[in-house]
């Protein structure tokens, strides 16, 4: 149960970040977050506080991607602190 509430939480939230991006940047946020990982993430983390980016962008990896739990949160601090590698390196092994 709990973990249907956070993820419902997390789904909104990205929902949200995908109109502000789309009216601030003229991108989607996924779009955006594919394109350029850093930028995408300090300016969500702009709009809302960092501890919610982050939880949406580990639910996210976790759940679209099946990423393991170690793995996304390694990308997710990594992204954290501008550098995009692990972040792009679970994408692309997704794309696969």
């Amino acid at each position: 149960m709990l973990e249907r509430g956070l993820r419902r939480a997390a789904l909104g939230l990205l929902a949200d970040l995908e109109v502000y991006f789309r009216e601030t940047v003229g991108r989607g946020f996924v779009q955006y977050l594919m394109e350029d990982p850093v930028r995408a993430y300090r300016l969500a983390a702009s709009r809302y506080p960092e501890s919610l980016v982050r939880a949406a962008l580990r639910a996210a990896l976790r759940l679209g991607l099946g990423a393991s739990s170690a793995d996304v949160e390694l990308a997710v601090e990594m992204l954290s602190t501008g550098i995009p590698s692990k972040f792009l390196a679970l994408l692309n092994r997704a794309a696969q």
